[in-house]
């Protein structure tokens, strides 16, 4: 299930691949073989990144993206999991009044990478094309905290959550938002349904 996203109590950031599973933690990028008989295990140290706060991967590619909270910049590892694993700045969010990139989701049908920055007025969501990397204008904005991102690519659907619970799902371009239930837990891209933690802590699915 690429690109899928579970946050541990601890802070650590986990996304699984069809092969592997990748963990950031606030210095260093794991990868971990899932299907080699003997698991191979890799770790990318990254002392210049000052705090991971997000990851995202571009399975088909073999890219994994992730973010520093703190100084706005995006990477990519090129070639996860081998011994030519390459990694570069994909981009620095420019934006003057913008503080801390939330969380990345990336949508491997349109090579999009969007994201969520805290701004003095709110929160706002954004998407770049991670080839060209021209910025790109705003599609969501919010006042209140917005605390992760997920996308359905497959039925072109965007899900943000916000700080109260709630989950709003919107058009990968940021149309037609809507609150659909609280605190959103995970989906499968082939699926054609949602899981949510509700309120009472009851696990809940519904059709996309």
């Amino acid at each position: 299930r690429p690109g899928q996203v579970v946050r541990a109590d601890s802070g650590t950031v986990c996304t699984i691949s069809p092969s592997a599973l990748i963990i950031a933690t606030s210095n260093s990028i794991v990868y971990r073989s899932l299907e080699a008989s003997v698991p191979y295990v890799s770790t990318i140290s990254q002392s210049y990144v000052q705090q991971t706060s997000s990851l995202a991967v571009n399975a088909p590619q073999n890219k994994t993206y992730y973010s520093d909270g703190i100084s706005n910049e995006v990477f990519v590892i090129d070639k996860v999991g081998t011994d030519n694993e390459q990694v570069q700045q994909l981009f620095r969010e420019k934006l003057g009044n913008a503080s801390r990139i939330v969380d990345i989701a990336y949508d491997w049908l349109e090579g999009r990478l969007y994201y969520v920055l805290h701004i003095q007025e709110g929160y706002t969501i954004k998407w770049r094309n991670v080839n060209e990397l021209l910025d790109q204008e705003v599609l969501v904005t919010e006042t209140e905290p917005i605390t992760s991102l997920w996308l359905h690519v497959n039925y072109q659907f965007m899900y943000y959550t916000m700080s109260d619970g709630s989950v709003k799902r919107c058009t990968l371009e940021g149309k037609g938002c809507k609150v659909i239930y609280s605190a959103i837990l995970n989906g499968g891209y082939k699926s054609s349904r949602c899981y949510f933690r509700s309120q009472r802590k009851n696990l809940v699915s519904f059709n996309i």
